[in-house]
């Protein structure tokens, strides 16, 4: 029973290894064979023939048809079947005053196969049957797609999550405490699985498989992100996200900055979101909003034209931020810090304060310094960070996909 166990273990491993190896580019002019991948992984000839045959089998690899010449005989080509696998996706985002659940499939290399809205009422139960009603949706529509094969779900949310399940948290959202996945599985017409992740840890993910590795390989890494409601973020340590104790660890929008600022919503004073997230950064520069993506343009009108409550605003916001980092850096050692979301069009002036703070860090000890630069998506990190959960799902353990039957 043992040995059994530490063969099929084996496998598995050597199976994730190989359609990693897959999914990157081939050092052959972008072409995969058989002894391209054993030189890739190191892996036996016998177990790289092996593992490609049941990868076959399941259907998340082809043989291309192509051989290519080289050293010894000649070999077949392989590619990645991406279009075997769907995972559905779905995210609440703000609408206007209230908020919606995007929804999306997804493929293995994380393309987008559908999307759609649906628009959510406030309140647990609300949100919960909204949800049931999306997940529903997105399984009938993957039925439709000859061959696929649906895997667990991820379901994104402004919010501490914990277990992957429970919603701790929301203030944009104004609920706690809540079982998602018991209260959407209990609702829904096609009982399916998923998991509940924070939208910022999520586009943490994101951001950080996007970093060009010619340029930065870090560790560690921080993100800070800006939406219609306010901050999120997350940090990410050797590729995956770091919670910390409760899975609460990253919500930089809760940071302190200024300990005799304005009460906060989470309990706490001079918190980072009070100055730098938007709804705050616009009533600072002179007018109310619910949150609308006009607020971005109209406070970069302001900004361009030299109005002084809007440049006071971004002022006060680039300091608080380049405190944040500062702290962030002094407690995680991160190489890079990645600014997402809204930042991007306000980074022109939010850049005085963070950049002064890292030279006066450079001129004392410029080994322990990050680097500060903007975000490859914008707002559609969350989702894609998604999309990177449910793959690495399918990663781990490729050879618990079914094998894919003739019709």
């Amino acid at each position: 029973m043992v040995a059994t166990q530490i063969t099929a273990d084996v496998r598995r491993h050597n199976a994730s290894q190989v359609l990693r190896a897959l999914l990157t580019p081939a050092p052959d002019e972008g072409k995969w064979s058989r002894r391209a991948l054993r030189d890739a992984t190191g892996l036996v000839s016998g177990s790289i023939t092996t593992i490609v045959e049941l990868l076959i089998a399941n259907g998340l690899v082809r043989e291309t048809g192509e051989t290519t010449s080289g050293r010894g005989r000649p070999q077949r080509l392989l590619v990645t079947e991406a279009g075997r696998i769907i995972a559905p996706i779905v995210s609440i985002a703000p609408l206007g005053d209230g908020h919606c659940l995007e929804t999306r499939l997804v493929d293995l290399s994380g393309d987008v196969i559908w999307q759609g809205r649906v628009d959510v009422g406030a309140g647990a139960d609300e949100i919960a049957t909204s949800a049931a009603r999306a997940f529903d949706d997105l399984f009938e529509r993957a039925q439709l797609v000859s061959g696929a094969h649906l895997v667990d779900g991820v379901m994104s949310v402004p919010g501490a999550v914990a277990g992957d399940r429970v919603l701790v948290a929301s203030l944009p959202l104004g609920v706690r405490n809540v079982d998602l996945i018991a209260a959407v599985t209990e609702r829904m017409t096609h009982p399916q699985r998923f998991q509940v992740r924070n939208e910022g840890r999520l586009g943490a993910l994101a951001e950080f498989a996007a970093l060009d590795p010619a340029i930065a390989e870090p560790t560690t890494m921080v993100y800070v992100a800006s939406n219609r409601r306010g901050l999120s973020g997350g940090i990410i340590d050797k590729g995956a996200v770091f919670g910390g104790e409760h899975g609460h660890a990253g919500e930089v929008g809760h940071i302190v900055v200024d300990c005799r600022g304005a009460e906060c919503e989470c309990g706490a004073a001079g918190c980072l979101n009070l100055v730098l997230g938007l709804p705050n950064l616009c009533r600072a520069a002179g007018w109310s909003t619910a949150g609308s993506d006009d607020d971005v343009a109209h406070l970069v009108d302001l900004l361009r034209g030299g109005d002084e409550r809007a440049l006071r605003a971004l002022s006060d916001a680039s300091s608080g931020l380049a405190a944040a980092i500062s702290t962030m850096s002094n407690y995680t050692d991160a190489s890079v810090v990645v600014l997402g979301g809204y930042l991007l069009e306000l980074e022109e002036w939010l850049r005085p304060s963070v950049d002064a703070m890292l030279a006066r860090r450079a001129s004392v000890s410029p080994t322990f310094n990050p680097t500060v630069r903007v975000a490859s998506h914008h707002g559609d990190a969350a989702w894609r960070g998604g999309a990177l959960v449910a793959r690495e799902a399918v990663l781990a353990d490729p050879l618990a996909v079914p094998e894919l039957l003739d019709d």
